[in-house]
């Protein structure tokens, strides 16, 4: 829910809310709420409450540092091995892509932009790295989010994908790896442009205060 900006950055957790949409006492939601703040995802504040942290600009791009490093090596080693299933759920992704750039739907992008990366590590069988890609990538996903999908034009996310889809269709692993890198690469300016744009919901640094002020703000 905070990667996908159900909970904003600033906003304030409210324990009863949780206990009562899941179902559970508040011991399971003091321990979700514990490794949320391992991961800078949280701020306990005592006497204040527990408030959505700033996108750490730092996490953000150790996340894309860490997919840079992870994904294009499996896709290079995935070239050797897909299968024409994968290569045809691929096709049908794109597909997906482009009605939802022609539609002008960018929120459906963002989710079949998702499912495509998620697609190829899967049937690489790297479940493990999926997950891990999810916890070093949370402050980039909401990033990336806040910007609803990219500043970048749709057509150019949707060519970058299916050039990776040639490129495994063609059992050429550097290539593959090539138009990974350079996928992931491009992420980086617009990035850079969105936190000069909206400096408020992002943090050098543990800006706790801030944080607590901006909910302040907003609940003012």
């Amino acid at each position: 829910m905070i990667i996908d900006l159900e909970f904003r950055p600033g906003a304030v957790i409210q324990k009863e809310q949780l206990t009562s949409l899941f179902g559970v006492s508040r011991a399971p939601i003091n321990e979700a709420l514990a490794r949320l703040r391992e991961e800078d995802l949280v701020y306990i504040a005592p006497q204040h409450g527990t408030f959505v942290q700033a996108i750490h600009i730092s996490k953000l791009k150790e996340g894309l540092f860490f997919r840079r490093a992870v994904e294009p090596k499996a896709i290079a080693a995935l070239a050797l091995s897909a299968t024409q299933t994968l290569i045809d759920q691929l096709e049908d992704n794109l597909q997906r892509q482009r009605s939802a750039v022609r539609g002008g739907d960018l929120s459906a992008l963002h989710n079949l932009d998702d499912a495509f990366h998620s697609l190829l590590l899967q049937e690489g069988d790297l479940q493990h790295t999926v997950r891990l890609v999810r916890t070093f990538s949370a402050h980039l996903e909401r990033a990336r989010n806040l910007a609803h999908v990219t500043r970048r034009r749709p057509n150019d996310t949707v060519e970058d994908h299916a050039q990776i889809v040639a490129a495994l269709a063609a059992r050429d692993p550097r290539w593959a790896e090539s138009a990974m890198d350079l996928h992931l690469a491009s992420a980086l300016a617009p990035l850079r442009k969105m936190i000069e744009e909206t400096p408020e919901v992002f943090t050098a640094g543990e800006d706790h205060a801030a944080t607590i002020n901006q909910q302040s703000r907003a609940s003012a």
